[in-house]
């Protein structure tokens, strides 16, 4: 469920003595709290704090009430939910960063699906993958089931979908600007033997700029090095509008040839505001519904769609070559970067090489007991 970002303008004379710490401005300004009431009661202690600057008591007391405080984390703004996860904009206290909160009951994070998200995020770092920066368990309560918070670096300008909803579409050159991005992002993720499996333009974020694009959301992601069968992966699941054809089928795919054809999918529907296959249905893929899968993959092997309007020959050529339905001829991540279409004029070959040499191997960065706890 998305939900929209509303911004609050709150201004303060930083030239004068107001008294506001770093984590005072930082939490009022930086993070609204969930509700109006809240908001208006904050707006009322800042005016408060301009009268009356040597006192903040009753400011930091209003905070309290409308923030949660996680080990060294204020958590406050709602930013969506589904349903057993929320997701919270929030402020580390220590450094007055913005941070977004994954939190999730511990018994459904210590799930294997869920660990191995949090493994795969932990094991990332590249400008074009949303970065997993801490994890923090909190016990069990009275009231209250154990938690885990997921601290992620805060993609606060929203996802890519709503900047394409917005515009209708977007210009070939917008695209692409967004297109070579998450194609170094994916290229990254590939050469850590990682597939996403759930590509889409929801799961791409943009930072405050709206000018980086961030991947996020590897609840599906799989890492082939670890998995048997030749590296390939085995499992229904995607969502319609996205899914290549052979993950349908019930057998072994290669998962990286599958997310290029969702790449495909992104590009065609940022140049055409509309998605390239659509047959009514828009949610998530799995294995319970064999008929179904088999008519959609069926569908889907033609590659029918109707091209973007005035669309260049590039781009044509390359949507041929990503949204295709042979995997075997399917463009690989690192060979779609080094397109004439994706190079235009501004990027050489000899530039993206030396970008695709940065994908490096690594190890997570937290150990056997990867979580902290909360005070």
């Amino acid at each position: 469920m998305r939900l929209p970002l509303e911004r609050i303008s709150l201004t303060i004379d930083t030239e004068k003595d107001n008294g506001f710490t770093l984590d005072d401005g930082a939490a009022l300004f930086q993070m609204k709290a969930a509700d109006r009431a809240a908001r208006d009661a904050l707006q009322q202690a800042v005016q408060r704090a301009h009268e009356h600057t040597g006192d903040l008591t009753e400011l930091r007391r209003l905070r309290g009430n409308y923030s949660e405080r996680v080990g060294k984390y204020a958590l406050g703004e709602l930013l969506g939910q589904g349903g057993f996860a929320k997701v919270k904009a929030g402020i580390n206290w220590e450094t007055g960063e913005r941070i977004a909160a994954k939190i999730m009951p511990a018994h459904i994070a210590q799930d294997p699906q869920h660990k191995k998200e949090i493994v795969a995020m932990g094991s990332l770092n590249h400008p074009n993958v949303v970065k997993l920066q801490d994890i923090v368990y909190q016990e069990a309560q009275a009231s209250a089931p154990g938690r885990i918070f997921l601290i992620l670096e805060l993609a606060s300008g929203g996802e890519l979908f709503s900047k394409v909803v917005d515009a209708g579409r977007l210009s070939e050159p917008r695209s692409r600007f967004y297109f070579r991005q998450l194609l170094q992002g994916v290229a990254y993720c590939h050469g850590h033997s990682l597939c996403h499996r759930d590509l889409k333009l929801e799961n791409l974020l943009l930072d405050s700029t709206g000018k980086v694009l961030k991947i996020t959301d590897f609840g599906f992601a799989k890492n082939l090095s670890l998995s048997g069968g030749g590296g390939e992966a085995k499992t229904i699941l995607g969502t319609a509008v996205y899914v290549a054809p052979e993950v349908l089928d019930g057998k072994a795919y290669d998962g990286y040839k599958a997310d290029i054809w969702a790449c495909g999918v992104v590009l065609f529907t940022m140049c055409k505001g509309q998605y390239p296959f659509d047959y009514g249905y828009h949610g998530g893929v799995g294995p319970s519904n064999p008929a179904n899968n088999m008519e959609l993959m069926k569908r889907l092997q033609r590659a029918e769609y109707e091209a973007p309007e005035s669309a260049s020959d590039g781009l044509l050529a390359l949507l041929s070559e990503t949204i295709q339905p042979d995997p075997a001829k399917r463009l690989t991540a690192s060979d779609a970067c080094k397109h004439p279409w994706v190079l235009a004029e501004d990027q050489s070959e000899e530039q993206v090489e030396g970008l695709l040499r940065q994908v490096r191997r690594h190890h997570s960065r937290f150990g056997p007991i990867w979580w902290s706890q909360a005070n």
